[in-house]
């Protein structure tokens, strides 16, 4: 999931500020900055706390989960209001409403699938084997963002959606297949996080259509 989000915004954001170089458009936004760093954070967040658990100490694991969970409900709004603001900045950088209306149900899609899952891993907390699974949900419900920058640089592949579909589904086929041959049988929660992740990508495809429009246009009009 790092390697997702690195290699899918290095070109537009990660290359261009680790050399030092200007960075074009709405990338520059000081909200970008925060946002990403946030995210990036959660990605640890999961590798610090598997490992903990790995290592032994759940005490500490559980002690620390509420607080690391609060942080995952800001990275949420800051997350929210980011996409809201960035929307509002590509209109006043000359994009049409049109345009920016669309854009912005993208990231309030992606932070509605994130606090679903954080959300279900907080209730669930106290079972092992549901709450590793939705956590896994939380980092590949904005990892998979960057996925979609590095599939957007192949020629045709998101120009066909069947494909596109497959390939954005396709880490968390390889999750189940690995859960298969390991234990013999695959977890209800991966079916049911499968189903939340692919309803996100088709409800963005509704957004499309014109009923989205005074939608989209009434959530940046404050940013404007």
């Amino acid at each position: 999931m790092v390697g997702a989000a690195l290699v899918g915004f290095w070109p537009q954001y990660y290359g261009p500020l680790l050399r030092g170089d200007a960075l074009e458009g709405v990338s520059a936004h000081p909200l970008v900055h925060l946002h990403s760093s946030l995210f990036l954070l959660w990605l640890c967040v999961i590798f610090g706390q598997a490992l903990l658990v790995r290592l032994g100490h759940v005490r500490f694991h559980r002690r620390i989960g509420g607080w690391l969970a609060g942080l995952g409900y800001c990275a949420a709004a800051v997350g929210l209001f980011s996409g809201l603001a960035l929307a509002a900045a590509r209109v006043e950088r000359g994009d049409s409403i049109e345009s920016a209306a669309t854009f912005v149900a993208a990231p309030l899609l992606d932070m509605v699938m994130f606090v679903t899952f954080l959300t279900g891993a907080v209730l669930y907390r106290r079972r092992p084997e549901i709450h590793k699974r939705l956590v896994l949900f939380t980092g590949y419900s904005f990892a998979f963002i960057g996925l979609i920058r590095y599939l957007a640089r192949v020629p045709g592949v998101m120009e066909q959606l069947w494909l596109a579909t497959i390939l954005l589904m396709l880490p968390i086929a390889m999750c189940m297949a690995w859960e298969r041959l390991r234990t013999g049988r695959i977890h209800a929660v991966w079916w049911y996080g499968s189903a939340i992740f692919f309803s996100r990508l088709m409800l963005e495809l509704l957004t499309t259509l014109p009923w989205w429009q005074p939608i989209g246009r009434a959530l940046i009009a404050p940013f404007l």
